[in-house]
């Protein structure tokens, strides 16, 4: 057994061990598991991804080489446990020394990830301060008001135009500047919707927060130079035409008051 060097993403899912010992939630719980073992699958049985996955408990744990690679994985996990189940999840990223194969998981930067995750608090996955990012990666990480370095829930929207298009098609059909703008109408509808629900309830906080995520990748894309690629799979820029769609998608307090 030999430690590796890398990134580890430790991730909580909120509300798990209720969620699935209420019958009511049974056939929830059949799909969750079934989903848990094909992602692992995935993941595990498909060297090109570079990631590795195990499940225990209530809680996920990603390992890879590069900060990067953990970004898909974490969103195609999040989207499924929260469009289909309603569950969110919290976590933290650490880099250092681990073991991990066939399912089997520890080591030091295991444990920092752990203890990083308690400190999360929203359902966010907040890095360690020890690891650097580059100006390149300000879609994908960004510091929230609380001084954490935060994944941003929403940087994979910007994929969802292209992953989603017709039949597969690398290329979306139609006006590209409303494709993108329904795609943030969308999200935007969905934390208003929770929003609403959840109001005067403990777990509001949970999210209030995604309106933070949410704006903030509005404004970045809608601030950047007209030119700046966005789509770099289809050489797509930035144009004045999705900046202001995109302004017009930002939730506002008087949003949130008429909720």
């Amino acid at each position: 057994m030999t430690y590796k060097d890398g990134y580890v993403a430790f991730i909580d899912i909120l509300g798990f061990s209720t969620y699935v010992s209420n019958e009511n939630n049974a056939n929830g719980t059949n799909a969750l598991f079934d989903f848990v073992r094909k992602f692992s699958d995935l993941f595990n049985t498909s060297p090109d991804l570079k990631i590795e996955v195990s499940f225990f408990s209530d809680s996920i744990v990603l390992t890879a080489n590069e900060l990067e690679d953990l970004v898909a994985p974490i969103y195609i996990a999040e989207s499924y446990l929260k469009d289909k189940l309603g569950l969110l999840f919290r976590g933290g990223i650490c880099y250092g020394k681990y073991y991990h194969n066939n399912g089997v998981t520890f080591g030091p930067a295991v444990v920092s990830a752990y203890k990083l995750e308690g400190k999360a608090n929203y359902s966010r996955i907040i890095l360690d301060s020890t690891i650097q990012l580059s100006e390149e990666t300000s879609i994908i990480f960004y510091q929230d008001i609380d001084g954490f370095t935060c994944l941003n829930p929403m940087s994979a929207i910007l994929n969802e135009p292209i992953a989603y298009g017709s039949e597969g098609e690398v290329y979306p059909e139609g006006n590209i500047n409303e494709i993108i703008s329904s795609c943030f109408a969308k999200h935007r509808d969905a934390i208003i919707k929770q929003i609403a629900k959840h109001k005067g309830t403990p777990v509001i906080d949970k999210y209030l927060w995604r309106v933070r995520a949410f704006n903030y990748t509005c404004n970045l894309i809608a601030d950047l130079p007209n030119g700046e690629p966005i789509y770099k799979a289809i050489n797509f820029v930035a144009n004045e035409q999705l900046k202001h769609l995109l302004k017009n998608q930002l939730i506002t307090e008087d949003d949130i008051l008429m909720c």
